[in-house]
């Protein structure tokens, strides 16, 4: 007969599973929160890196104000970043003839 193990065995066993469980949900959520940052980071940089391709030269750390006051502008004169990003305003667009690569008026 098979000897059975007592109620405070089973106890115990299951209390160090629960806790090798919450340490294994511990490291996944930090490394999902570790690519959440880089990937919010990286996101990031490629805002930049489209600000500066856009101006042709890199964009000083001085410079982030004046950047930020022209994009409330636009907002507030008529939302016309949140426009511009919005899909529904670049689907208005293209069926207008705009080409949204080199943002001019294509030919018909």
């Amino acid at each position: 007969m098979a000897t059975s193990r007592s109620l405070a065995e089973r106890i115990n066993d299951l209390q160090q599973r629960q806790a090798q469980l919450r340490e294994q949900e511990r490291v996944l959520k930090a490394r999902k929160n570790t690519e959440e940052r880089k990937a919010d980071t990286h996101r990031k940089i490629m805002v930049g890196a489209t600000v500066e391709s856009v101006l042709g030269r890199p964009i000083e750390q001085e410079e982030l104000p004046k950047l930020l006051r022209y994009l409330h502008d636009q907002e507030n004169r008529g939302r016309y970043f949140s426009r511009a990003m919005n899909e529904e305003c670049n689907q208005k667009l293209h069926d207008d003839g705009y080409d949204e690569d080199d943002n001019e008026r294509s030919q018909i």
